[in-house]
């Protein structure tokens, strides 16, 4: 024997408002007979509005390095021609490597073309501004320590 009940039914992603909706619940009750149970009925609206994911959140995204140089059109540089530069820059500065704007430090470490780029560090509070070059080695990790107190 079932029982059919109509309910509203609620649910939630993190960061995202509930989202609740009528159903119909069909309760079964026990039986010793072997008869497969009634269908559900169809007469749930199906909503076609997707379900996307959370974004994600900054701790996912400072675990891989980011990759600046050629657009993603372009072919892949060959095997060993590409290394990384971590920052290590005291207070803090905002970075810009070959006229393109990273961020304000810290950084998780930035994939480059191996060789030589030109990296310019600016810190609006302490009005300052350093220009370096970092020599990217190529399947290597160049670090850029700069102290702008100095």
């Amino acid at each position: 024997m079932a029982a059919t009940a109509a309910v509203k039914t609620s649910a939630s992603l993190p960061g995202r408002s509930a989202d609740t909706r009528p159903a119909q619940v069909t309760a079964l009750s026990q039986s010793s007979s072997s008869a497969p149970p009634d269908p559900p009925p169809s007469s749930l609206p199906l909503d076609s509005a997707p379900v996307s994911a959370p974004p994600p959140s900054a701790a996912d995204t400072k675990l891989a390095p980011r990759r600046i140089g050629p657009a993603a059109k372009e072919p892949k540089p060959a095997a060993g021609t590409m290394g990384s530069v971590a920052f290590r820059i005291r207070p803090w500065a905002e970075v810009v490597v070959d006229g393109r704007p990273l961020g304000i430090t810290p950084l998780a470490p930035v994939e480059l073309p191996a060789g030589r780029h030109v990296v310019v560090l600016r810190n609006k509070e302490l009005g300052t501004e350093r220009r370096v070059i970092a020599d990217v080695p190529a399947n290597g990790i160049f670090t850029l320590r700069v102290d702008l107190f100095k």
